[in-house]
């Protein structure tokens, strides 16, 4: 990662620029994951961010990795949530980041919200992305057919996993489904 900043570095010509502050800011975080730096450290990259925004305040990226560094931060998931809505409203939508927003608001029992971001995500993808969540997000806002469609399709992919058999059992067995919640005791 140093490398690429060193190149980075070399086509902008400046440490306050932007390119450069997000992969010195995606750097830290790295440390940080690794245990080289401590809080202190990462709360550094705040104004790194900031300085960034200045710049490009329409950059999704940066909105991405400011909410990214505001949960590390364990700060103010209100904040962070904007970040990601405002990563969404200047930028493509990336699956990582509508996943930890989408997990955010469904933690927050913010379940409309919730499916509202996950409409950003590919169906193909949700399953793989968000896991028992798609299936949980669906029921909780009425599509208990689809919920127990994606929650099934979830079970069948992962047959083997009993954690995954037993939540399957149970959310059939919510939907009143109790011939499949039994069956998937019994796998």
């Amino acid at each position: 990662m140093q490398k690429a900043q060193e190149a980075i570095l070399g086509f902008v010509k400046s440490k306050n620029d932007a390119n450069y502050l997000l992969t010195e800011v995606k750097r830290q975080i790295v440390n940080f994951d690794r245990g080289l730096i401590d809080q202190g450290e990462l709360e550094a990259c705040r104004k790194m961010l900031d300085a960034a925004l200045v710049q490009r305040s329409n950059w999704h990226e940066l909105h991405i990795t400011y909410g990214q560094l505001l949960l590390m931060l364990n700060d103010d998931v209100d904040l962070a949530l904007q970040y990601f809505d405002n990563a969404l409203k200047y930028g493509p939508p990336k699956s990582n980041a509508v996943a930890i927003q989408i997990k955010l608001l469904a933690d927050r029992g913010l379940y409309d919200q919730a499916r509202q971001r996950m409409k950003r995500l590919q169906k193909r993808i949700r399953s793989r992305v968000l896991g028992k969540l798609e299936a949980e997000i669906l029921i909780k806002t009425g599509d208990s057919e689809e919920g127990f469609a994606a929650a099934e399709n979830l079970a069948k992919a992962q047959a083997d996993n009993a954690a995954t058999q037993l939540w399957y059992s149970k959310i059939a067995q919510e939907l009143g489904k109790l011939d499949v919640a039994v069956s998937a005791l019994r796998l």
